[in-house]
């Protein structure tokens, strides 16, 4: 009777201590970095640097403000991340790191339609859960598995909801730093956290102007109402844009 108490009281220790875990957060204590691709496509591959800026409330839930990007918050005990795209409006899971093989994950593609994509394999590396996913990045001929990564966030950046075509996502993480310290880097361009291969003459001036649109499938286009478009500018950098007619 008393091995009996011992063996469940352990088994209920272990079950607390399994609820009560938390994943590491993808925000240093001082300070945080990403370079991020937003889109790319075969003639431009630019990234642009994210540091948090502060706070904001939105629909009563808190977001850290990544200046000319969007709001991304976490839910560290659940290892989810939350990106706030404010050009559409809406909120998107953007990263699960409590998913197991075979689970699924919805991801949005460009048409706004529920696509469900599923768990391929998990791994542990550096002592952070590595979550491999079926969907890819791709573009111009590169192309990498998308994956969930513990205290750094997903591969793919936080934007790649609404992007998705044929299970390829066009935007990538470079590097993230947190603390002053490097946490990751990248495979399709060799580590180098700052890239801009746009094919065009850099523009020195004041104010930045746009250079091109795209559409979402990365084909130059003309400015359309009612339809989600990447701008680019003279800075190298590129937004999403959703103007409507009313």
């Amino acid at each position: 009777m008393k091995k009996n108490f011992i063996l469940l009281a352990i088994s209920l220790f272990t079950l607390q201590w399994t609820n009560a875990q938390t994943y590491e957060s993808i925000f240093g204590d001082s300070s945080t970095y990403w370079s991020i691709i937003p889109f790319a496509y075969c003639d431009n591959a630019c990234n642009i640097n994210l540091t948090p800026d502060g706070d904001t409330v939105i629909n009563t839930l808190t977001y850290t403000i990544l200046p000319n990007y969007g709001f991304i918050r976490e839910e560290i005990n659940l290892g989810r991340v939350w990106f706030y795209d404010d050009v559409i409006g809406q909120e998107f899971l953007v990263m699960d790191i409590s998913l197991n093989s075979g689970d699924p994950f919805i991801i949005y593609n460009q048409l706004g339609i529920a696509e469900t994509f599923y768990v391929d394999s998990i791994s542990i590396i550096d002592n952070r859960k590595h979550v491999y996913l079926t969907g890819e990045i791709a573009f111009c001929g590169q192309s990498e598995q998308l994956i969930f990564i513990e205290g750094i966030g997903p591969n793919a950046g936080f934007n790649y909801q609404m992007l998705e075509s044929g299970s390829a996502l066009p935007s990538y993480m470079l590097c993230h730093s947190k603390d002053d310290i490097p946490t990751s880097g990248n495979t399709l361009f060799q580590n180098e956290c700052d890239i801009c291969d746009a094919g065009i003459e850099q523009i020195s001036e004041s104010k930045k102007t746009v250079l091109k649109i795209y559409d979402v499938l990365g084909r130059e286009c003309q400015e359309t109402d009612n339809t989600p478009l990447l701008y680019l500018y003279s800075d190298g950098t590129v937004k999403r844009v959703y103007k409507t007619n009313d």
